[in-house]
């Protein structure tokens, strides 16, 4: 399992943690992992996203 969670990581560059005690409570039978998208020098790309869609709206008036 190690070196499919190194794969995801490199591919993707981003960091991964193994969540082992919330997979445990959950009574999963894989591997939980988190993906730490906030490490990312750029920050994830559907964050930037939304940061642009709400700084929008913020300049419309369209949120208060």
């Amino acid at each position: 399992m190690a070196s499919v969670l190194n794969h995801i990581g490199e591919a993707a560059h981003t960091p991964l943690v193994r969540l082992k005690r919330y997979g445990q409570a959950a009574g999963t039978k894989g591997t939980l992992v988190a993906k730490l998208d906030y490490l990312l020098p750029g920050g994830s790309g559907k964050a930037r996203g939304a940061r642009w869609m709400l700084r929008d709206a913020q300049k419309q008036g369209l949120l208060q």
